[in-house]
C-alpha cells in the first residue's frame, strides 16, 4: 500500500490563484550547486491540477517560482521534477498544490531531494 498525502479541494474558489496548498518540504541547500526535486502526484479527474512548487523570492539566485505539474490521465502516478540552482546557502520550502472541480482527489507521495 502507497502513502500519500491527499487533497480534496471542495469549493470552485480554489484557483490557480488561490490552491489548496501543503508544505512537503524544507531543504537546506548550498550556494551554486543545483538541486533536484522530485515526487509521485496522482489525480483523480484530470479537471484537477496537481503542482510541485518552490516559489522564487526564498532564496537568492531563485528569483521566479519554479513548478511542474501533473499531465497524466486520471488515476495515473505521474513522478515530477523540478530543479534550481541557489546562488546563496540556506532553506527553500517545497510545496504541492491543487486546484479545479469539488469533488476531485489529489494524492502526494514518494518524494526524493539531492543536490549535485
Amino acid at each position: 500500500a502507497t502513502l500519500a498525502w491527499q487533497f480534496n479541494p471542495t469549493s470552485a474558489n480554489r484557483s490557480a490563484t488561490y490552491p489548496l496548498n501543503l508544505v512537503i518540504a524544507k531543504v537546506a541547500c548550498a550556494a551554486s550547486a543545483l538541486v533536484t526535486v522530485k515526487a509521485w502526484l496522482r489525480r483523480s479527474n484530470t479537471g484537477l491540477t496537481g503542482t510541485l512548487l518552490c516559489k522564487g523570492g526564498q532564496i537568492a539566485g531563485v528569483a521566479a517560482d519554479v513548478s511542474s505539474s501533473i499531465t497524466a490521465a486520471a488515476d495515473t502516478w505521474e513522478e515530477l521534477t523540478i530543479t534550481f540552482t541557489p546562488s546563496e546557502a540556506g532553506v527553500v520550502e517545497i510545496e504541492a498544490l491543487f486546484y479545479g472541480g469539488t469533488t476531485y482527489s489529489g494524492y502526494v507521495s514518494d518524494m526524493t531531494i539531492s543536490q549535485a
